[in-house]
């Protein structure tokens, strides 16, 4: 994010750059509720959705329907689902807000072309192999992304294999299932 910043704000010294996180450290919240899963996926909803609702309520507390668009990285080809999105999608998560998923569809091939013709600072995890940057431990991750996160950002992920292996152990699974 900050080399983003940096970058960005070189080229647009007006441009104006707003973070917004949630109150409690993810590992503190996996303690508390155990870590997310693909029948209960709580975690996008705290870490992202709400995060920016707060913001945006709080960068205009005079209140009503703040009008937002959303431009969203979504892509076809990620999954069966994502391929049935609309491109531009009113109300889709929220009644104010409409999603502009300008590279639906694009291939990854399309992506990258276009980050490289403009010389845009890309996340180093492509570097290594990932198709896709997003949180460290995802549960709709596959096994290559689990591998190269391990690998490459061990300090990143080790908290939350140990917050795993606690709720494994808690739920007496054992390693003979």
């Amino acid at each position: 994010v900050e080399e983003t910043k940096r970058a960005y704000t070189a080229r647009y010294p007006h441009l104006r750059f707003y973070t917004a996180r949630n109150a409690q450290h993810s590992l503190e919240l996996w303690r508390k509720f155990g870590p997310p899963s693909m029948l209960l996926r709580w975690c996008c909803t705290i870490y992202k959705t709400s995060p920016v609702i707060k913001f945006i309520k709080d960068l205009y507390p005079q209140g009503g329907m703040i009008k937002k668009l959303l431009f969203d990285g979504i892509r076809s080809e990620e999954s069966p689902k994502r391929e049935n999105y609309k491109r531009i999608a009113k109300s889709v998560k929220h009644l104010s807000q409409i999603n502009a998923r300008v590279i639906k569809d694009w291939n990854l091939s399309e992506v990258f072309l276009y980050l490289f013709q403009r010389n845009i600072v890309i996340n180093e995890g492509y570097k290594y192999g990932l198709h896709r940057v997003g949180c460290g431990i995802c549960p709709f991750g596959s096994n290559w992304y689990e591998y190269i996160i391990k690998h490459k950002y061990p300090e990143l992920v080790d908290g939350y294999f140990n917050v795993i292996t606690d709720y494994i152990n808690e739920l007496g699974i054992n390693d003979s299932i």
